[in-house]
């Protein structure tokens, strides 16, 4: 029997109370939804969850450190999670970080974070890392300013300023960066140039055992940056060496500490190459030279290009010397040996046959020695003359010290030693 007011059972205050809790679980379940796609990539109609506060240093470096150990794990979601974006620019800028680091292994991964002064929230983010166990584990690896704010209770970025120069600087040169890897090397490359990445692996794995000649034996691999073009160069290394002729080099380890680090990497050009891959293991011997000896130089006063050079040319090899009997032969007026062993750089404002006759000599230099007085009293005289003064009486003493010669004796035997070389 149903009494006025009730309808199947349920009075016309349950209905309404029913009524109005639907409506607030809908409420809940329509905010339990929108609120995380305000951070969504692919929703640009609804508004974020509004600016708490600009994070501080504590609270963007704990964000930072979560993303990046997702990052580290090739871990997309974990990355969108920890470090969420608003805003295109933003969003643009997390996505180019996962997308060119986020397959690369990595033996470690960080990041140090610089608070700009004067502009809360706005960090200089470096991230420092370890590629497949090569080199130091602060190698700049990429840099971005982002602003960093607190929405709700997340940090998020809302915003990308990172000056143009710095945006494709350090590994974020390459798009889709690819690792060729043995015991010798770690290769960084382009898909496009994998085949000549791997031929690279398989010449600094032959070329290192060149290095015995100085009795460096080198137990830890090298990282190579192979670049497809000029412009990927200049990009990775904001703006490259000055001489343009640098196609092969060795250069210092970016470090986010600044501190020494051997060996130095080697940065190669592709299209360099072309025509020259029987040169290869020579090449690779050459950079690798550089690389492995850098720290002879470490606590002289000068580190002079003539010693430098003679190492590597000494170890590469496969070299005519007839260029450098005959400038002798005409008196060796072109490039004295002096005027040679102080020149700061042996490119500048010379020709392409003065430079290979400079390479010449210091190569010559070094293996004159070597033979003649053997590995110890070389990198006796090598470091002699780094720490003199590189005047024509500071290269006489360097050589009566470690010698046990004159300077005018020195030169005599080597003039003779040249007529005995390839």
């Amino acid at each position: 029997m149903r009494t006025r007011g009730q309808a199947g059972g349920v009075t016309h205050a349950a209905l309404v109370a029913a009524v109005t809790l639907f409506a607030g679980l809908s409420v809940l379940v329509a905010l339990a939804v929108s609120l995380p796609l305000a951070f969504q990539e692919n929703d640009t109609s609804a508004a974020p969850a509004p600016v708490t506060h600009a994070a501080t240093q504590a609270e963007a470096q704990a964000a930072v450190d979560e993303a990046v150990a997702a990052l580290q794990a090739g871990d997309e979601d974990g990355w969108r999670a920890a470090l969420p974006a608003s805003g295109d620019a933003a969003r643009r800028a997390t996505d180019d970080l996962f997308d060119t680091l986020g397959d690369l292994p990595w033996t470690s991964l960080d990041a140090a974070l610089e608070e700009i002064p004067s502009q809360p929230g706005r960090f200089d983010v470096h991230l420092l890392g370890e590629l497949a166990g090569v080199g130091p584990d602060d190698r700049l690896v990429a840099e971005s300013v982002l602003q960093l704010d607190v929405l709700g209770e997340r940090v998020v970025a809302t915003a990308d300023v990172t000056p143009e120069a710095m945006r494709d600087e350090y590994f974020m040169a390459y798009r889709d960066p690819q690792v060729v890897e043995n015991d010798a090397c770690v290769v960084l490359a382009d898909p496009k140039n994998r085949g000549l990445a791997e031929d690279l692996a398989a010449a600094a794995g032959e070329g290192r055992g060149y290095l015995a000649k100085l009795g460096v034996d080198p137990d830890r691999p090298v990282l190579l940056y192979l670049y497809a073009s000029r412009d990927q160069l200049r990009d990775a290394l904001n703006g490259g060496p000055a001489e343009r002729r640098f196609e092969v080099f060795s250069a210092a380890v970016q470090r986010y500490s600044g501190e020494l680090w051997w060996p130095r990497d080697i940065h190669i050009l592709a299209p360099a190459l072309e025509g020259d891959e029987d040169w290869l293991t020579r090449y690779l011997a050459h950079e690798m030279t550089h690389a492995f000896t850098v720290h002879w130089f470490a606590d002289t006063a000068n580190d002079p290009m003539f010693l430098a050079e003679g190492l590597a040319v000494a170890v590469e090899g496969g070299r005519s010397y007839d260029p450098l009997r005959e400038e002798l032969a005409s008196g060796n007026q072109r490039l004295p040996l002096t005027t040679a062993i102080a020149l700061g750089s042996l490119w500048t404002g010379s020709s392409q046959e003065e430079v290979q006759l400079a390479y010449l000599e210091a190569g010559s230099v070094v293996l004159y020695i070597l033979d003649e007085w053997g590995l110890t009293k070389l990198k006796a005289w090598v470091t002699a003359v780094a720490d003199s003064d590189l005047t024509p009486e500071g290269l006489e003493d360097a050589v009566g010290e470690t010698l046990g010669v004159s300077w005018d004796e020195f030169v005599a035997g080597w003039r003779d030693y040249v007529q005995t070389l390839p």
